[in-house]
């Protein structure tokens, strides 16, 4: 079982601004308590459905009742063919034939060939495409004899049979062509399109044969030897499957796959990953085009490529997913629902024989479904663990459901459940306490009646987590006019940065674990002073980890801020936590230097520059006319003190005959004097 996503799960907090800026309503409750809520389809589709679907609106009803019989020393199922002797079933990796009949499964042949990978009836016979190799077997008189080898390809994809030109079509690689094939065995190249492997086909009422490629992942219409237009270009990897509906509809699976594919997947070593594990990557649609060629998208999938398509009777269409091996229906108006989700990773084939009968293919193990019946037997639907964070307590459940749904909960604390879980309680009335132990984690099962007019549509858990105190790790003082770089020190040349300012942003790193909402307390206090002082305003409710701090009214020195965090505004006060810390040195100077004595002997420059805290940092010139400033030196070589003068030859950087020249000094904070100099004539 998952972990459940919080994007999936809407994890609340009872605070009234939270509750009014969500669009369902949410009960005020306790301080610190969340809640889990589950009402929508993507909400639910995180849990483990059996015999019980979730619809577009997100309600649990009653699904498809399934059977379960495996295809012993076989992985995949290529494809399944119906016949009046029961369901054949084309397997890889080892090339065989299996039957279904009556619950059970029987292997019929096998062939040398590594998988056989299409099945399809003509002139009352029954045809498997393979590869490698591009052979079609005929399976008569209990045996899977070689009809026909298609000279130019090594791989069929598809067969489909055309009962209007009496002619069998086999989709191929890696030429990309179309062969068609009379009942004699003679094949002949229909169709050679641009890409290097043709991996779906249907054929029309009326003839017209539809090819899905890979690569390009287009549709091509083939009316002809030769003649042959695209109906629609995805602009993706692959056409997975194409079928054509009652009225002529064309549906088509286009996938987007970052990795495998049908294409890659005929190598021998190919391992069969777990459900949800690293098989086809991607994403999937489905569209549907009318006899005019006007497409329309059915269903996305986002999370993982579509493997199987099929129409019911209805004219709603199917498809099964590769990696998670869920079934979906959907119809023109995208009333989409799961209708199944299997154990197995991929659902490989899916046939319809009526609303609620049929047959659905799981590989990766190879597995054979039965539908039983829609909605005649009771389900469940379990959820995924619903992970609260932290250790928790779990208030009252309340769900919407129709009479006879049943609801039972555990909990743990391992994302998977297993060793040290509760085990499941009673079922819970509407309202009810949950009476499973505390833990981090939460599942709920429900219990579907075997009713079709039973569903659940909402469901919303409390919860409390254990308080966990807030850590502060740092303060960080910053001057909005303080040059930026190590240090503080100002860049040679160029502007004044910034504008004086008396303001320092002060900004707290802290440790929530569990996410309260938190408030900061600020003093602060001269570094000759053991009293501390209030930083914010008398009625300041500070929640952000920044603000602005005015120095402007104390007097310059070196000051201390200390802050106090704590989660008070979500926990009552008996269970409150709070953490304090202290800031390094600050220095408070809000006054420039003084420049004195600045004059030109010859072109040698002297001046004395003297700060109130000091050190004096930086002293540097400019010449009238120059946008360029020169730096100078401390006349005792470095900068250290309150005062320092200079005493610069400027005879090297002299730019002609320039009436003056400019002195800029800076301190430690930043502040910056200038003074003019006149050249003397």
């Amino acid at each position: 079982m998952k972990r459940f996503p919080f994007s999936f799960v809407r994890l609340v907090r009872s605070s009234a601004a939270l509750a009014s800026a969500l669009f369902f309503a949410v009960p005020v409750g306790a301080v610190g308590t969340r809640y889990f809520v589950l009402e929508s389809a993507k909400d639910f589709s995180e849990g483990e459905a059996k015999g019980v679907f979730v619809d577009a609106r997100g309600h649990l009803r009653p699904g498809f009742r399934l059977t379960s019989t495996s295809l012993a020393d076989a992985a995949q199922v290529w494809a399944t063919l119906q016949t009046k002797d029961g369901l054949l079933l084309a397997t890889g990796n080892d090339g065989a034939l299996f039957r279904y009949r009556a619950g059970k499964t029987e292997r019929l042949a096998a062939t040398d060939a590594l998988a056989l990978t299409s099945l399809t009836g003509a002139w009352n016979r029954t045809f498997a495409g393979s590869f490698p190799g591009a052979r079609i077997f005929e399976w008569t008189g209990g045996q899977l004899k070689e009809f026909v080898k298609l000279d130019g390809a090594e791989h069929i994809w598809a067969l489909a049979h055309d009962p209007k030109s009496d002619a069998l079509f086999a989709a191929t690689g890696p030429e990309g062509k179309l062969y068609r094939i009379t009942r004699d065995g003679k094949a002949q190249v229909h169709f050679d399109a641009e890409e290097s492997h043709l991996v779906s086909l249907a054929v029309a009422a009326d003839g017209t044969v539809y090819v899905g490629s890979s690569g390009k992942a287009r549709i091509y219409k083939v009316t002809g030897p030769g003649r042959a237009s695209i109906l629609h270009d995805f602009g993706s990897t692959e056409v997975r499957a194409l079928a054509v509906g009652a009225s002529g509809d064309v549906y088509a699976i286009a996938n987007e796959l970052k990795s495998g594919g049908r294409v890659d997947s005929w190598k021998a070593d190919r391992p069969a990953p777990a459900k949800g594990g690293d098989g086809l990557s991607g994403s999937g649609e489905l569209h549907v085009f009318d006899k005019n060629g006007r497409s329309a998208r059915l269903y996305v999938s986002k999370d993982e490529p579509l493997a199987s398509l099929a129409i019911d009777r209805y004219g709603r269409a199917l498809v099964g997913t590769a990696n998670q091996g869920r079934v979906y229906r959907t119809s023109r108006d995208l009333d989409t629902v799961m209708v199944a989700d299997l154990d197995e990773r991929q659902v490989s084939a899916i046939r319809m024989d009526g609303e609620d009968s049929g047959v659905i293919i799981g590989s990766d193990p190879a597995n054979v479904h039965e539908i039983e019946s829609l909605g005649s037997l009771s389900g469940t639907y379990t959820s995924a663990a619903l992970d609260a964070g932290l250790r928790a307590d779990f208030g009252k459940i309340r769900y919407e459901a129709s009479p006879g749904v049943e609801i039972r909960t555990r909990t743990g604390n391992s994302a998977v459940p297993g060793l040290g879980w509760s085990d499941w309680s009673a079922p819970l009335e509407n309202g009810a306490q949950i009476a499973s132990p505390g833990g981090r984690f939460l599942q709920f099962k429900v219990v579907m009646p075997p009713a079709q007019d039973r569903k659940l549509w909402r469901v919303e858990i409390p919860f409390r987590t254990d308080n966990l105190r807030p850590i502060l790790t740092g303060i960080r003082v910053e001057s909005p006019s303080a040059p930026k770089g190590s240090r503080g020190l100002k860049a040679s040349g160029g502007p004044v940065e910034g504008n004086p300012s008396t303001k320092l942003k002060v900004t707290f790193d802290v440790e929530n674990p569990d996410e309260d909402e938190l408030r900061y307390k600020v003093e602060y206090r001269h570094v000759d002073s053991y009293r501390w002082l209030n930083a914010l305003e008398p009625s300041e409710v500070l929640t952000k980890n920044s603000f602005q701090w005015e120095t402007a009214s104390l007097p310059e020195g070196y000051y201390r801020l200390r802050a106090t965090v704590s989660d008070e505004l979500a926990n009552p006060p008996s269970e409150a936590q709070s953490h304090s810390l202290e800031s390094q040195l600050i220095l408070v100077d809000n006054t420039p230097p003084r420049i004195e004595q600045a004059r030109l002997e010859g072109k040698v420059l002297r001046a004395r520059v003297r700060d109130g805290l000091g050190p004096v940092t930086r002293i540097e010139v400019r010449f009238a006319g120059s946008p360029e400033w020169f730096p100078v030196g401390a006349e005792d070589g470095i900068f250290d003190s309150a005062i320092e003068t200079t005493r610069a030859d400027l005879s090297s950087i002299w730019p002609g005959d320039p009436a003056f020249l400019t002195l800029r000094a800076y301190d430690a904070a930043n502040n910056s004097a200038l003074e003019i100099v006149t050249v003397p004539r």
